[in-house]
């Protein structure tokens, strides 16, 4: 991956830390150190890892968060947007759950389960790279710094 510049991660808008690099998305997760120190007396651990269901692994001093709303499958497509320029693309996530992303500009993605909409979200690019991805409740944001 060629995302290596810093990036944070918000919950509700308040800022829990700091993702380093995305290479770990190939592992189906996301490692942040988190910088708040509220939210890291919240958490009792110095990290925050996003993960989704083929994640198969464990840290030491970390908090974990199972990723609800598909963020970690629709920033894989979105990391690599500017390259191949898909306008949409249907991603299956298991038998019953799966995201569409549409694109314009930016992009919309929205995830079903059940052949339901479960959530949505956006991600937005700035200079032919990517920028951000929030979820529509702005319950989660990962934006560049």
């Amino acid at each position: 991956m060629f995302l290596n510049a810093s990036y944070s991660v918000y919950y509700y808008g308040i800022k829990l830390g700091k993702i380093k690099t995305f290479d770990t998305l190939k592992d189906n997760y996301i490692l942040a150190d988190i910088t708040n120190r509220f939210a890291r007396l919240l958490a009792g651990k110095k990290k925050i890892c996003l993960f989704n269901d083929d994640f198969k692994g464990n840290f030491k001093k970390t908090k974990f968060k199972k990723d609800s709303r598909s963020i970690i499958k629709s920033l894989n497509f979105a990391i690599d947007y500017p390259k191949h320029k898909i306008k949409f693309k249907k991603i299956i996530v298991s038998d019953d759950r799966y995201i569409t992303v549409n694109c314009d500009t930016n992009c919309i993605f929205t995830t079903y389960k059940k052949n339901k909409k479960n959530h949505s979200g956006t991600i937005s690019f700035k200079d032919n790279t990517f920028y951000s991805i929030a979820s529509e409740d702005k319950k989660l944001e990962i934006k560049k710094n």
